[in-house]
């Protein structure tokens, strides 16, 4: 804290009322009032003015001075209260304004780290996307695939269950979410087997019936299954026409159909109609186009996120990318089954309604057993017995169906393990997306922490609000302060005339010039008195008392004078006295014996001579008594007004070099407490290694200049020294060390 020396001279007035209204000035005690030039008051109620006022005068202007003081006074008290609220609430208001500097980049990062965050959450969405669309292919696409070319579906197939394989298959297509109305071509692909599996049960059941044997429930499996048979050749050739007739009849007997087996021709002839209609040329387009919607939605739906290889893989099963003349051809090839089929049953009746006795019989027979007309390799000859015939072409057919199941088994394995390499990338693209954001929440939470930090809170907030009403208030304070400052001022002007004047003692008084009151009530009231002791009354210029009217006091101890001005004592007097005396009682001893000489020499005289001549002598020696007695009161006299001079002279010296030393003691207390109020008020940085000063201060009439330098070898030490220099020709040097922890 600044401190000067009207700061301090204020706040002892404040506290005591004390008073000192001139430089060099000293007032101590309450209520001691010092207003002459280099005057001094020291004890309750005393007054030094030095100006000639007489007491009364002086009291009246000493209480209405008193009331500009308190008034002054309480001024500054405001004026510096709000002064430090004001500065308190600036420095708040700095510290506010550098928080949010120190904000600014802060911001900015936050801002860039939340579009980043915004656009790491849209690759964590797209990510997560992608998985799950992985998962649902997996989930959907695989686990179909997988159900129906797994090892049960081989189980079913040699266990003759394929119209329960046929069921389920349809329940799936059915159930399936991604079929919709433009892929019925789908589902009717499965009903038309199934269809066709009923009617060849029939067939099936008519000739065990008549043959005690089922042998063509897995070559009608075959023949009439669409989906298992796509890519395979369903055609091949059964049976050979290099058969005997008698082959040909025990053939015939056992293949004789009853009339339920060939009512079946009716319903495949209207299932060959609806095909046909199928496989026109719109209804081929028609039903390619609903193909081609179904794929594009299988894709996009499905194989998002896939590889090239697993679309590919993926394209097999679900007919994907087949170009319109595969597509016709393969439904072509679904007609031609169907015709094959139809054909063979018509045939078929054409046996059935001949005799085995008539001619057309081997004909007919020959032509409902050859199915090709040109022979194959796993062709089966008549001179089979019917037992190996029925082993063989089962075998021929469970062998071809496994084979298809193995392909599609091997194309499903394949898609499983692309699709779960694909599904792990799409896993480990969303982690790294994840992780990613989670890094950025991290930053994102560490910079709103440290926002948090700087931000300023509702409180700071509050307490800077009223800032400029403060400072208005500050400087309405100022002038207060002022205007209280110059009324003190004006009215001080009639107290601050008179010079060196000296009060000690409680109630003492020192009203004239360059006067002096020691003691309690002691009075100086003219110029240049002095007054010593209690009660003592000096009211005459240049005089010097030790006491007053009714209350004189004797002056003890009182060495003897030397010099022509020094004072001299009773002893001296006495002594000077005696010799007088003396001298006098000599001289009339000289004059008597003088006389009684001339009275030896004269007795020869007459009497009236020696009347006259003693009575000369009466009267000369009356003269002589008279003149000694002028003489010894001229003589005392001097030495009283010597004595008292020289106490007045001696007083006066022993308080001028009492002033000196007092003068001497304020001057250089008064550039230390300068010096000091400079070595304090040195600004250091704090926030450097090493930081250098200067700063000035003041202190009544004394000023100083100080320098410092600080050094911090760490955070937690600091190392200070001061030096500082004053008008007085002293210097202060000073040095610090802090540790902190």
């Amino acid at each position: 804290m600044k401190t000067t020396g009207i700061k301090v001279t204020l706040l002892a007035l404040a506290v005591s009322y004390s008073c000192a209204l001139q430089a060099k000035n000293v007032s101590l005690g309450d209520t001691a009032v010092a207003t002459g030039q280099q005057s001094t008051a020291v004890g309750q109620g005393s007054m030094a003015l030095g100006n000639n006022m007489t007491a009364e005068q002086a009291q009246t202007a000493m209480k209405a001075q008193n009331v500009l003081l308190q008034n002054r006074a309480q001024a500054h008290e405001q004026y510096t209260q709000t002064q430090a609220l004001f500065d308190s609430k600036s420095l708040a208001n700095s510290n506010i304004l550098e928080r949010q500097e120190a904000m600014k980049p802060l911001l900015q990062q936050q801002e860039t780290l939340a579009g980043q965050r915004t656009a790491q959450q849209q690759q964590v969405t797209q990510a997560q996307q992608a998985a799950d669309r992985m998962a649902q292919i997996y989930e959907r696409n695989l686990g179909a695939v997988s159900q129906i070319v797994d090892a049960d579906f081989v189980e079913l197939w040699q266990q003759g269950q394929a119209d329960r394989l046929a069921q389920e298959v349809k329940k799936r297509v059915e159930q399936d979410t991604s079929v919709n109305n433009d892929t019925q071509f789908y589902v009717s692909y499965v009903n038309a087997y199934i269809e066709a599996k009923t009617r060849s049960a029939l067939v099936n059941e008519t000739i065990k019936e008549k043959t005690g044997s089922q042998i063509t429930t897995n070559y009608q499996g075959v023949a009439l299954s669409p989906v298992l048979s796509a890519g395979h050749s369903d055609k091949a050739m059964l049976w050979s026409d290099a058969v005997t007739d008698n082959d040909q009849k025990q053939l015939l007997s056992r293949l004789h159909l009853n009339t339920a087996a060939l009512k079946g021709i009716a319903g495949y002839q209207e299932e060959l109609a609806k095909i046909a209609l199928i496989t026109s040329a719109d209804g081929k387009k028609n039903l390619y186009q609903a193909y081609q919607k179904n794929a594009r939605q299988q894709i996009e739906q499905g194989l998002t996120g896939v590889t090239e290889a697993g679309k590919q893989i993926l394209s097999e099963l679900y007919l994907d990318n087949i170009d319109e003349g595969t597509f016709n051809q393969m439904v072509s090839g679904i007609f031609t089954r169907y015709e094959n089929q139809l054909n063979y049953l018509i045939q078929l009746d054409k046996v059935n309604s001949l005799s085995p006795d008539s001619p057309d019989y081997a004909e007919e027979l020959q032509q409902l057993l050859v199915l090709e007309s040109s022979p194959r390799d796993n062709t089966v000859g008549l001179n089979t017995n019917p037992e190996a015939l029925k082993q063989k072409v089962e075998q021929y057919l469970q062998d071809n169906a496994l084979s298809h199941t193995q392909a599609m088994s091997s194309q499903a394995t394949q898609l499983k393990q692309q699709l779960s390499a694909e599904k792990a990338v799409a896993d480990q693209a969303l982690k790294q997306a994840e992780t990613q954001l989670s890094r950025l929440e991290n930053d994102l939470a560490d910079l709103d922490t440290k926002l948090s930090d700087l931000r300023p809170t509702q409180s700071e907030l509050e307490n800077i609000r009223d800032l400029e009403k403060v400072k208005a208030e500050l400087a309405q304070k100022q002038a207060e302060y002022q205007t209280a400052d110059k009324a003190l001022n004006e009215a001080q002007s009639t107290l601050t005339q008179g010079q060196r004047a000296v009060a000690v003692g409680d109630n003492s008084l020192a009203l004239g010039e360059k006067s002096v009151a020691l003691g309690v009530d002691a009075r100086a009231l003219a110029k240049n008195s002095v007054a010593l002791g209690d009660g003592s009354l000096a009211d005459r210029d240049n005089s010097v008392s030790v006491g007053r009217a009714g209350q004189e006091r004797f002056l003890t101890h009182v060495a003897a004078g030397i010099a022509k001005t020094d004072a001299v004592n009773k002893g001296q007097l006495d002594e000077e006295r005696d010799a007088r005396i003396a001298g006098d009682k000599q001289t009339l001893k000289d004059a008597m014996n003088y006389t009684d000489v001339s009275i030896q020499y004269s007795e020869a005289k007459t009497n009236k001579r020696i009347t006259e001549e003693q009575q000369a002598r009466i009267e000369g020696d009356e003269q002589t008594l008279a003149a000694a007695n002028r003489y010894t009161d001229e003589t005392f006299g001097r030495a009283t007004h010597t004595v008292l001079d020289n106490a007045r002279q001696y007083t006066d010296q022993r308080f001028r070099q009492l002033d000196n030393k007092i003068n001497q003691v304020e001057k250089r207390a008064n550039a230390g407490i300068a010096g000091v109020t400079a070595i304090s008020s040195i600004p250091y940085v704090n926030s450097e290694r090493f930081s250098f000063g200067m700063a000035l201060g003041h202190y009544r009439d004394a000023q100083a200049i100080a320098s410092g330098v600080q050094y911090k070898p760490t955070a937690n030490t600091n190392v200070r020294l001061n030096v500082s220099w004053n008008n007085g020709g002293d210097t202060n040097i000073g040095a610090g060390f802090a540790v902190g922890w």
